[in-house]
């Protein structure tokens, strides 16, 4: 299991967790939560299961609008298992019901 930043920007970072399950949990975190190494809300529960996760840490309290999920869709695309759940609370699971 390797874990590496895939995507940043002025909003959010989006890291990657490979696992050898064959969907990917796509992790947003919540209003207090910013980036920290390669920490994401959710991690240690995927990491534990060995499953395929995206984690997106946001650097403010955005919510994640449109346009932020917009501008990492490329790299989450490149990493993603074609099955995918949305994992968050707070404003990470209004983020991962947007989404």
């Amino acid at each position: 299991m390797s874990t590496e930043l895939i995507y940043e920007d002025d909003d959010c970072v989006v890291i990657h967790q490979s696992g050898r399950s064959k969907f990917s949990v796509v992790s947003f975190a919540s209003l207090n939560d910013r980036p920290n190494g390669l920490w994401f809300w959710g991690q240690a529960a995927t990491a534990k299961h060995d499953i395929d996760s995206i984690g997106l840490v946001a650097k403010s309290p955005h919510w994640y609008p449109r346009e932020v999920i917009q501008r990492a869709a490329s790299a989450i695309k490149a990493r993603i298992q074609s099955t995918s759940i949305g994992y968050g609370h707070s404003m990470g699971g209004y983020g991962a019901l947007r989404s």
